[in-house]
């Protein structure tokens, strides 16, 4: 797979396939981990915090998300920190959620202290999901190191549709 960017077919993709061809892009081309894994740092997880406007060193999963979606041009980011309850509440307030997720929706899963995490739906598999997050790992874990491919049951997630 080359940089889906490149690709003259780009521009006249759909912005729900280039949001799903670039994350596979940094997933399995790029192999983008922290560097040192561990430090929420590293070349990759710069840009993608820089671009979401966050400090170095936070947690990354919004700001991969917000990368990526600056990268298709879609004009729409919730203002505030690169942070799952901020892409929550935008669209709570812009009326996206959406109860059926499909190819290129975000996932979202926030906790009562405000902590979550969020990614990019690939696939939706009956009573669960396929998806590509960043700060995550094998486990699944929300504070992971790289940009990984899960399969994530449905039970206590929600969907944004862009």
């Amino acid at each position: 797979m080359t940089d889906p960017m490149q690709s003259t077919e780009w521009p006249s993709w759909p912005l729900t396939e280039k949001l799903v061809q670039l994350a596979a892009y940094h997933c399995d081309v790029l192999h983008v981990q922290e560097e040192p894994i561990g430090s929420n740092r590293g070349p990759w997880v710069d840009k993608y915090l820089e671009a979401a406007g966050a400090e170095p060193g936070e947690p990354w999963c919004a700001a991969f998300v917000t990368y990526l979606l600056k990268e298709c041009g879609y004009p729409y980011i919730p203002t505030g920190p690169a942070a799952v309850i901020s892409w929550s509440r935008w669209a709570e307030g812009s009326g996206r959620i959406v109860a059926v997720p499909g190819r290129g929706d975000l996932f979202f899963l926030l906790h009562a202290d405000g902590e979550g995490h969020t990614g990019i739906v690939i696939e939706n598999v009956g009573d669960s999901i396929r998806t590509i997050e960043g700060n995550s790992n094998t486990d699944g874990s929300r504070e992971g190191y790289e940009v990984v491919r899960h399969e994530r049951p449905l039970a206590g997630l929600r969907f944004i549709r862009l």
